[in-house]
C-alpha cells in the first residue's frame, strides 16, 4: 500500500476529471471569491469622494464594458480542461513566439497568488479577533484616536494574531483536501452565504435604529460635476484590481466547467454579482462608519479603526466584521485551490499532502506579514509599512500586469476560435465582436491603470507640465 509520504497519485484527484455540481455552484463561488476587500473601504470611499451615483454609472458601465468580455474570454481558454494554471497556458500559448516566457509569466502568477493569500489570510485573522472583541465590548467605540491606538497596540502584539492565523490556515488545508465537492464549493457557499446575510443585517438595521438620510444623500446624490478623468481611472482601477483578483481563481475554478459550458452567459453572472455584492459591501460600511468619516476611509486599517467607534452599537460592528472576513476567507478558500492543484500536478502527489505543503507555504509568508508588526520590525526593509507596500507591489503592480498578460493570451485564443471553417456567420461576428471588446477598450483601459498604479501617469503629467 502506498505511503502518505511517498507522494503517489490516489484516487481522489487525476484519473477523474472534477467538475462542479452546477453552474449555479460555480458562479456563487468565483462571485464570492472576486468581491475584493476594497470593496468594503475603497469603493464607499470613492463613490463619497467622486460624485455618487454618478461613479456608480461609470464603475457598472465599465464592469459591462470592460469586465463581462475579459472574464468570458478566460473562461473559453479554461472550461473543461481541468488543468493548473501553468498547464493551461501552455495548452493555450503552444503556437505563440516566446511560449516558454508565456508560460514562465503563469509561475509569476503562482508565487502573487502565494502573496495575496498571506494577506487575506491575516485580513480574516483580523477581522475575527476585532469581531470576537467587538462581541465582548472591549473595544474602543467612542473615539476614534482611542480605537487607532487600541488597533496599533493589536498589531505590535502579534502573538495574539498568531493563533488565528494558524488555525484559519490549517482550515484552508482541510477544506482543500477534502475535494473540490464537499470541501471548496460546500464551504465557499457557505461563506457567501454568510456575507450575504451579514450585509443584509446591517442594511436592514441602518433603516430601522438609525437616520439613513445623510449617508444616502452622499451616495445616491448624482453629481457628475465631480467626475474628472482621475476618477474615472480610479473606478477603472477598482474593476481591473477586482478582475486582476479573480484572474488565477478563474483559470483554477474555470477549468473544472465542462467544455461547452456557455461561457458569456457565466460571465455575465460573475461580473453583474460582483458588482452587486461590492456596491452592497461598501453600503454597509458606510452606514456603520456614516458620511463624516467615508473621506478618512482611504486604507484598509482604516475599517478596523472607524468600525468600532460606530455608535449603533457593537453587534452591528461585529456582524460587518464578520462579513469582512467572511469574504476574506471565501477569497482565500478559492486562491488555494490552484496551489494545491499546481503542487497535486506537479509533484505527482495527493490532494491531502499538496494541500499540507501550500499551507505551510502560506503559513511562512503570513507570519513574516504579520510580526513585520512587532518582533521583524527591527530588521532591514521589514517595518509597520511592509503589509501595506505588500498591498502596492501586488495590487498594483502584479494584479493590472496580470490581467493585461490574460489579456492579450485571450485575444489569442478568441483568434484561434475564428480561424474554425465550421463556424456559422452569427457566431463569426458575436466572436469578431467580442474580439474588437478585447483589443480596444479592455487593452486600453489595462493600460491606463498599469500607468496610473506604478507612478507611470504621475511622471507622465509632471513632464507634460514641464513642457507647458
Amino acid at each position: 500500500m502506498p505511503s502518505f509520504i511517498e507522494c503517489r497519485t490516489m484516487s481522489l484527484t487525476l484519473d477523474r476529471p472534477r467538475r462542479w455540481s452546477s453552474h449555479t455552484s460555480f458562479v456563487l463561488v468565483t462571485v464570492g471569491a472576486m468581491v475584493n476587500l476594497s470593496g468594503f473601504w475603497r469603493l464607499p470611499h470613492l463613490i463619497h469622494t467622486a460624485g455618487g451615483s454618478a461613479f456608480v454609472a461609470v464603475y457598472v458601465a465599465c464592469s459591462v464594458i470592460i469586465g463581462v468580455p475579459l472574464v468570458a474570454a478566460q473562461l473559453l481558454l479554461v472550461r473543461g480542461r481541468n488543468l493548473d494554471i501553468p498547464g493551461v497556458v501552455a495548452a493555450v500559448t503552444r503556437r505563440f513566439r516566446l511560449a516558454a516566457a508565456w508560460r514562465g509569466l503563469a509561475n509569476v502568477m503562482l508565487v502573487v497568488l502565494v502573496g495575496l493569500l498571506s494577506i487575506y489570510a491575516v485580513v480574516a485573522a483580523w477581522s475575527l479577533a476585532f469581531a470576537v472583541r467587538g462581541l465582548a465590548g472591549v473595544l474602543p467605540r467612542h473615539s476614534a484616536s482611542a480605537a487607532a491606538a487600541y488597533f496599533a497596540k493589536f498589531l505590535s502584539d502579534s502573538g495574539r494574531g498568531w493563533g488565528w492565523i494558524v488555525v484559519l490556515i490549517a482550515g484552508l488545508a482541510v477544506i482543500a483536501a477534502v475535494g473540490l465537492q464537499r470541501g471548496v464549493s460546500s464551504v465557499a457557499r457557505t461563506l457567501v452565504a454568510v456575507v450575504t446575510l451579514g450585509l443584509i443585517l446591517v442594511l436592514v438595521a441602518a433603516f430601522i435604529w438609525d437616520d439613513p438620510g445623510p449617508i444616502l444623500a452622499s451616495l445616491v446624490a448624482f453629481q457628475p460635476g465631480e467626475l474628472s478623468w482621475s476618477t474615472a481611472i480610479a473606478a477603472l482601477a477598482q474593476v481591473v484590481f477586482g478582475l486582476g483578483l479573480g484572474s488565477g481563481i478563474l483559470l483554477a475554478l474555470g477549468s473544472y466547467l465542462p467544455e461547452r459550458a456557455p461561457v458569456l452567459r457565466l460571465a455575465v453572472g460573475v461580473v453583474a454579482g460582483q458588482v452587486v455584492v461590492s456596491l452592497a459591501a461598501g453600503a454597509a460600511v458606510a452606514f456603520v462608519v456614516g458620511s463624516p468619516s467615508l473621506a478618512r476611509l482611504d486604507s484598509l486599517q482604516q475599517l478596523f479603526v472607524l468600525i468600532p467607534t460606530h455608535g449603533g452599537g457593537r453587534g452591528i460592528a461585529a456582524v460587518v466584521l464578520v462579513a469582512l472576513a467572511a469574504a476574506a476567507l471565501t477569497t482565500a478558500v478559492a486562491f488555494f485551490e490552484p496551489l494545491v492543484l499546481y503542487l497535486e500536478r506537479r509533484l505527482d502527489c495527493t490532494r491531502a499532502l499538496a494541500s499540507v505543503i501550500t499551507a505551510l507555504v502560506i503559513l511562512v509568508v503570513s507570519g513574516v506579514v504579520l510580526l513585520s508588526y512587532g518582533p521583524l520590525s527591527v530588521w532591514p526593509g521589514v517595518d509597520r509599512h511592509w503589509f501595506s507596500r505588500m498591498i502596492w507591489l501586488i495590487g498594483g503592480i502584479f494584479l493590472p500586469v496580470g490581467a493585461l498578460w490574460l489579456a492579450i493570451v485571450s485575444i489569442g485564443a478568441v483568434e484561434q476560435r475564428l480561424d474554425d471553417p465550421h463556424l456559422s456567420p452569427r457566431k463569426r461576428l458575436s466572436l469578431r465582436v467580442w474580439l474588437g471588446l478585447l483589443r480596444v477598450p479592455a487593452l486600453l483601459a489595462l493600460l491606463i491603470v498599469l500607468a496610473k498604479t506604478s507612478g507611470l501617469l504621475a511622471w507622465a503629467r509632471v513632464l507634460w507640465g514641464a513642457f507647458l
